[in-house]
Parts: C-alpha cells; sequence; structure tokens
C-alpha cells in the first residue's frame, strides 16, 4: 500500500475517469485502444485502464490506476475496504488452507479493485473472464455500477469454456459459446450473442513487411500457418509432441505444394522450442516463410490481421483457436488442425474443416480446388450456426454498454 500510495499521492493531474471503462490486463499495446472513438461519437466519456499502479500517466494510450486526479483519495478508500473484507475473510482463507502467498495475492487484487470501484466508473466492461479480479469486481461493485465481459476467444465442446463468470452482461459470439459458460458455477445476469466482435479489430502495425511482400510476388497461392502457445513442462493442450507433428506435417505439404507459399506466423515464442533439425529443415525449404513472434502486440509488421489480407488458406495449429474464426469471418477457407482428441466434436459435420494427420493433404486440395458456389454454401453454412459473418459485433457491444450509462 505504501509503495501504491506514493505513487498516487504525487502526481498531479486533474485527468477523470470515464463513466465507461475498458479494463486491459496487460502492458501492451491494444487492439481495442481504438475503442475511445465510438464512445466520443456517442458524447460519453471512456478510460482505457491497466489494473496496475504505475509512476508513468500513461502507456500506448491506456492509463493506470494511479493515473487520476482523485487516485489518491480512491487508494485511501480502497485500503479500508479491503481491511474490512480481509477481517471477514481471514478464518475461511484459513480453514480452506490457503497458501500465504495467496491470501497475498487475494489481498493485492481486491486492493486494486477496490481502488478502481471508488475511482467511480458506471460500466467497467473487458475480457476477464480468465482474471480472479473479474469475480471481485462483480462482488465488490456498488450499486450504481456495471460490470460487463466478453470472451477471449469462442468455446464450443469439447473445449471447456469459462467458469465462475460474475458479471452484468457477458458478450457471447453465439449461443455454442455462451451455452459453455458456468457449469460449475457463476452469475451472468444477461447474455447477449452479438457475433465475432475479432471481425472488426485492426491491428496496431505497419502491415506487411518488404521482404514479405518479394517473396509472396513469387506465388500464386498463399496459405498461412498459425500456431498456438504450446507449453514444454506444464500440462496444456498443446504440447512439443503435438508440435512437432503439425510442423512436420505442414514440412510435408510444402515439399509437395510448390506452388503455395506457407507463410508460418508465431505466437508467443513457439518456433524456440523447436530442435535444431526441425528448423534446419524448415530454413532449407524456399516456399516457406517464417514470422517470428514473442509477443504479437509489439510486432511492427506481419501481424496476423495483416496476413490475411493475402492469404488464400488458413492453416490453424489448434482447431478451436480464435484465428480459426477471424479467418472465417474474412471468408478465408481455413483448416483447424486436431493431433490428438479423438472425441468428435460440433463441426465434424463440415467437410475438410477440423483434420487430424492423415486428412491435410486432402483438405489442402479440397479447399484449393472448392468451386465457388460450394465455398459461398459453406459459408452460409457455418454462418447460421456461428454468427461468425455478422456486422458491427463490436459497435453492438459497445452500443449497448452506451445505453447503460445514465
Amino acid at each position: 500500500f505504501i509503495k501504491q500510495y506514493h505513487v498516487t499521492y504525487k502526481r498531479k493531474t486533474d485527468l477523470q475517469i470515464g463513466d465507461i471503462v475498458y479494463l486491459r490486463r496487460k502492458v501492451l499495446p491494444d487492439a481495442f485502444s481504438h475503442s475511445h472513438k465510438f464512445f466520443k461519437e456517442n458524447n460519453v466519456s471512456f478510460s482505457g485502464v491497466i489494473f496496475e499502479f504505475n509512476s508513468s500517466e500513461s502507456k500506448y494510450g491506456l492509463y493506470f490506476l494511479s493515473s487520476f486526479f482523485n487516485s489518491s483519495s480512491a487508494l485511501k478508500n480502497g485500503l479500508l475496504n479491503t481491511l474490512k473484507d480481509a477481517l471477514k475473510n481471514t478464518v475461511i482463507f484459513f480453514q480452506l488452507a490457503v497458501s500465504a502467498k495467496g491470501y497475498y495475492n487475494f489481498l493485492r487484487e481486491l486492493l486494486y479493485v477496490n481502488t478502481l470501484l471508488e475511482l467511480g466508473p458506471k460500466v467497467i466492461y473487458g475480457s476477464l473472464t480468465d482474471r480472479p479480479y473479474g469475480v471481485l469486481l462483480y462482488r465488490q461493485k456498488k450499486s450504481y455500477q456495471k460490470i460487463c465481459m466478453h470472451s477471449d476467444g469462442f468455446y464450443f465442446s469439447p473445449i471447456p469454456g469459462p467458469e465462475y463468470v460474475y458479471s452484468d452482461v457477458f458478450y457471447g459470439v453465439n449461443k455454442l459459446d455462451s451455452g459453455n459458460l458456468n457449469h460449475h458455477g457463476g452469475n451472468i445476469n444477461r447474455i447477449e450473442n452479438v457475433g465475432l466482435y475479432r471481425r472488426s479489430i485492426k491491428a496496431n502495425s505497419y502491415g506487411l513487411s518488404d521482404d514479405l511482400l518479394r517473396v509472396v510476388a513469387n506465388y500464386g497461392y498463399i496459405i498461412v500457418v498459425t500456431l498456438a502457445t504450446v507449453r514444454a513442462e506444464k500440462y496444456f493442450p498443446i504440447n512439443l509432441e503435438y508440435f512437432n507433428n503439425f510442423i512436420l506435417q505442414i514440412i510435408k505439404q510444402s515439399r509437395t505444394q510448390h506452388s503455395s507459399l506457407f507463410v508460418i506466423k508465431g505466437k508467443k515464442g513457439e518456433i524456440e522450442l523447436l530442435s535444431d533439425d526441425l528448423i534446419k529443415q524448415l530454413d532449407a525449404i524456399p516456399n516457406i516463410y517464417i514470422v517470428p513472434c514473442n509477443t504479437p502486440y509489439l510486432l511492427k509488421y506481419n501481424h496476423f490481421e495483416d496476413l490475411l489480407e493475402i492469404a488464400h488458406l488458413v492453416i490453424s495449429m489448434h482447431y478451436a483457436s480464435m484465428t480459426v474464426w477471424q479467418s472465417l469471418a474474412k471468408k478465408i477457407p481455413t483448416i483447424g488442425y486436431n493431433y490428438c482428441v479423438e472425441d468428435k466434436e460440433y463441426f465434424d459435420r463440415f467437410p475438410y474443416f477440423i483434420v487430424g494427420n492423415n486428412e491435410i493433404e486432402e483438405a489442402i486440395n479440397y479447399w484449393k480446388n472448392i468451386s465457388k458456389e460450394n465455398l459461398n454454401y459453406f459459408f452460409d453454412k457455418v454462418n447460421l450456426e456461428t454468427n461468425m459473418l455478422k456486422d458491427n459485433a463490436l459497435q453492438n457491444m459497445y452500443r449497448d454498454i452506451c445505453d447503460m450509462v445514465d
């Protein structure tokens, strides 16, 4: 508290928090940062806020909890509310044998939540379904405040959806998405299925690099290959075995699809996990181009959204990745890779959409040679099931949020 109070006390500013707050999880550039334009056009005050205290006033156009003129008093009131809550919950935490570190994290996030609420916004929204403080926001909010959440993905069976989501409003993609929530607990007062909000986002990017454009000019068909987060040592949907098998399949296909360029787009340092042998194989193939990446938002060029502008086909390393649905929303044929999940799932009804090792070659040739009529039929059918082509999903969410402000 002393450290946070020092940061807020020495700041002299007239900046007031907006009636609507977009709560950002990390100190990174944000594809949703342009949302302030919508609220300004609708005469509603807005602030993008990072869930942290910092000696800087802002970064990437987003403010910190310590950035506002009343941050100091909000922190003091927030501390009082936190202490009252701590006295009530200490016994429960002790009975549950919560570690000292866990209890400390609870108190810290409770202090941050109480501070944010004391700053006085009327609506707080964000992708907070996987953040424990999302629960605390709903629990601690005042009677005039609303908490709204949207998912950071599209979760369908057998992929488990978010649990213990507490919010006044949840903005889902479709019924499959919003129906896969809170099987074990949580409370949502209202659900609005607005469509795929990522269909409208624009990357903070300079576009495609000159180097990539020179390579693209030599090929008539571009296949964008999107990677997903890999965990080598922790339990996770994608491990090294899954990753290596996928890369071997891409290598195999690139050696037969000579007229196609395979652009492999990294996400969070996955390329660095490959063996030296696989790296040498990739480097030796002329029709493979790698876009390495550790933090997507910090790339200057070749964001996924940029690559969609040149893609004829997308192959996603994980069939439930949001890159699958962003591609479909742009009417780009897409293949979702499914290496080790044998259970039949919802989208098996669509041919060559979600495939395993033995079907990738057939799937690539199917989408390369599909007629325009059959392709349009596919998109229409997927859209009926998923809302992927629904226009203005982001604007519809913003408009609903605006209506909550008196």
